[in-house]
């Protein structure tokens, strides 16, 4: 066999049969330019002739005893139909050997184009079709990452978790003779002034402190009362800078005002949510915060582990993988959009969502295909035992909404997420531990 390059996403190949040139066109589409020697046609076209003889009946002569020149003079055009087919079907085999691309199993290949196909001059076909994808393999050594320290719990982090727990059995009164005023609690409508307008809170109960507000909000909402508004500019946190923040106007209603009332902080408030002493509430907030900064640090890291995986080992993906995965994808924004009323926003910039969609679903997919890579190289796969670790997960972020699972799915769908949940976190913890790190 001989390769020949001769022009970008253009290849040779040959052997003593034929000689195919490859066009690698994106989204994975190939264009095999085929051309077989005349050798290989005339061996095509006594095996179609044997073929049709087998398959005809002729006066005198059994199935497949007829003389050659008889089945000719009868099933000329028949045999001449087999040999086309015959040199197809062994040319674009020989080609898949020769090139190692290999059609998706339900992708779409067109109907093959013969310019040419005799005992003479040989054969020309063009066949094209959508390929799998050549996943490259990953070195984890030449990942390198840095290592991210989890942030230092500080005593507000304390005093909000803390307060997170009080609200569970605070008691509210309204408030009707006067404006909100700073550690009252209010329900708040906040609608973004786009046009069209579209709201982007809907009666929202919070308290009316650091915590609950940011400050160019928290200003606007002092003072007014129960069904009043005001109008203002979004701010960026200056504690957390984005150079793509822009600021945009807004209106905030109050709906309502409320003065809560919040039990004492001692042993009846830790007896409330199963505990005996204060000091062992403080204690388990201690720990659950202890747990959510790491968390924090961890899914940083991974983070970075799977934008230089995509980075560092980029592949094209078929089209057709790309809109069976899209389509799920964008109908759940769109439902997302539906249920904060932004369906005029999302009909007037439906193509620019769209596009985001398939942005963000062709870097799903080529970090799927890599982790998956990665789990055949390096024979990693999940046992019973961390599936079911994994359904313990993620029940307990069902009341965070953070659940990665469809707990209404049938009992294998579900047992699939699982699996494939607790795989991904398996190679990626593999990948984490093999990784160069700074």
């Amino acid at each position: 066999m001989s390769t020949q390059e001769t022009e970008v996403g253009v290849q040779t190949v040959s052997n003593d049969n034929l000689s195919v040139q490859v066009t690698k066109k994106p989204r994975c589409q190939i264009k095999f330019d085929i051309t077989v020697a005349p050798a290989a046609v005339e061996a095509a076209y006594h095996k179609a002739l044997k073929a049709i003889n087998k398959e005809v009946n002729i006066p005198g002569f059994r199935k497949g005893k007829a003389p050659d020149q008889i089945v000719l003079e009868r099933y000329g055009a028949s045999v001449q139909k087999e040999c086309v087919d015959i040199v197809l079907q062994t040319a674009f085999n020989e080609a898949i050997q020769l090139t190692h691309l290999h059609p998706l199993k339900d992708g779409n290949i067109k109907r093959p184009v013969v310019h040419e196909c005799s005992r003479e001059k040989g054969a020309h076909v063009v066949i094209e079709f959508e390929a799998r994808p050549v996943i490259p393999t990953v070195q984890p050594e030449d990942l390198k990452l840095k290592k991210v320290q989890p942030n230092p719990i500080t005593e507000e982090d304390r005093q909000n978790a803390l307060q997170q727990v009080l609200l569970q059995f605070t008691t509210y009164e309204p408030i009707e003779d006067r404006g909100v005023q700073e550690n009252d609690f209010v329900d708040l409508d906040v609608t973004v002034l786009e046009n069209p307008p579209r709201q982007i809170i809907d009666n929202q109960r919070t308290q009316v402190n650091q915590a609950g507000l940011p400050s160019w909000m928290r200003e606007k909402v002092i003072g007014l009362k129960a069904g009043e508004s005001a109008e203002g500019q979004t701010e960026q946190n200056p504690d957390h800078p984005n150079p793509d923040f822009q600021s945009v106007p807004f209106r905030v209603t109050v709906k309502a005002v409320w003065q809560g009332q919040s039990p004492a902080v001692d042993d009846e408030l830790a007896k409330k949510v199963g505990l005996q002493t204060i000091d062992e509430l403080h204690q388990k907030i201690e720990e659950r915060l202890k747990n959510e900064v790491q968390d924090e640090a961890y899914k940083q890291e991974v983070q970075e582990l799977e934008q230089q995986l995509v980075e560092k080992y980029p592949f094209d993906l078929p089209q057709s993988y790309i809109d069976a995965n899209k389509q799920s994808r964008l109908d759940d924004y769109l439902k997302q959009l539906e249920s904060r009323n932004q369906e005029d926003y999302a009909q007037q910039n439906y193509e620019q969502i769209e596009k985001m969609i398939e942005q963000s679903t062709f870097h799903h997919l080529q970090l799927f295909f890599l982790l998956r890579k990665v789990a055949a190289d390096n024979h990693v796969e999940v046992t019973n035992d961390e599936v079911s670790e994994e359904l313990s997960r993620q029940i307990a972020l069902l009341p965070s909404g953070r659940s990665q699972i469809d707990i209404y799915s049938d009992k294998q769908q579900l047992r699939e997420q699982l699996y494939n949940l607790a795989l991904d976190r398996k190679i990626k913890q593999f990948l984490l531990d093999k990784a160069t790190w700074s």
